[in-house]
């Protein structure tokens, strides 16, 4: 609730932390100077502090949803928090933060024949900021539409490499965050449509996407899609 526009605020200073605190107001990054309150951004209780660039440990992925490689689509794609701060919460550098993808506990390298629409030399480790028609990165949620299946586990690891070293090493996979793959999708007939049901995964529950076409004598139409890519 914003109840006071202010020409100017005041910080406490913590000399020994070299950092600047306000606990009672608040920030709003605005469309326009005089377009009245249409905020892009909001931060309650700002706070400033001096960043020093140091080795770390980034916070682990946290999965949103996987949805099965299909064979009719060409794809199947998984859905991901890749957080860039540290396991304490601090704020670490985005432009050296990374994250890798495990396939069966295998480090998979991210190629054209897996993300067909790749711009850049096959890696393992993705920035965290790279986008492409099959990778989208916005924020902290990364989406990737993978053409490839043949795997029954997907795995992120997120990696820093900020402060001269990389405190995470290709092997070590104790902090890879793994998750199933959801089951395969299959066919039934109820009133007379022949109805392919897809069972996804998600940390919602379970939900279906479903696909039906009516089945008639000598012709079978092709199938309407009841569910927009996700």
């Amino acid at each position: 609730i914003f109840t006071e526009e202010k020409d100017q605020t005041e910080f406490a200073y913590d000399s020994a932390n070299k950092r600047f605190t306000n606990e009672t107001e608040g920030f709003v990054l605005n469309a326009g100077k005089n377009s009245g309150i249409s905020s892009h951004e909001t931060y309650l209780q700002p706070s400033f502090y001096y960043f020093q660039e140091k080795p770390a440990v980034p916070a682990n992925p946290e999965w949103m949803g996987l949805g099965a490689y299909n064979e009719e689509w060409g794809y199947g794609w998984a859905q991901f928090h890749i957080y860039a701060t540290d396991v304490d919460g601090s704020y670490i550098i985005p432009d050296k933060l990374f994250y890798r993808v495990y396939l069966d506990g295998e480090l998979a390298t991210i190629d054209t024949e897996f993300i067909p629409t790749l711009d850049v030399e096959p890696m393992t480790d993705v920035p965290y900021a790279y986008n492409c028609y099959d990778i989208v990165a916005s924020g902290d949620i990364h989406v990737l539409y993978f053409h490839k299946g043949g795997f029954n586990t997907i795995g992120v690891q997120a990696v820093y490499k900020g402060g001269g070293e990389e405190e995470r090493q290709a092997g070590e996979r104790e902090d890879v965050v793994f998750r199933q793959r959801p089951m395969e999708h299959f066919a039934c007939c109820i009133d007379n449509k022949e109805q392919t049901r897809h069972l996804c995964n998600s940390d919602y529950g379970a939900f279906f996407r479903y696909y039906t076409r009516q089945v008639s004598a000598g012709k079978k139409h092709k199938h309407q899609s009841r569910s927009a890519r996700h």
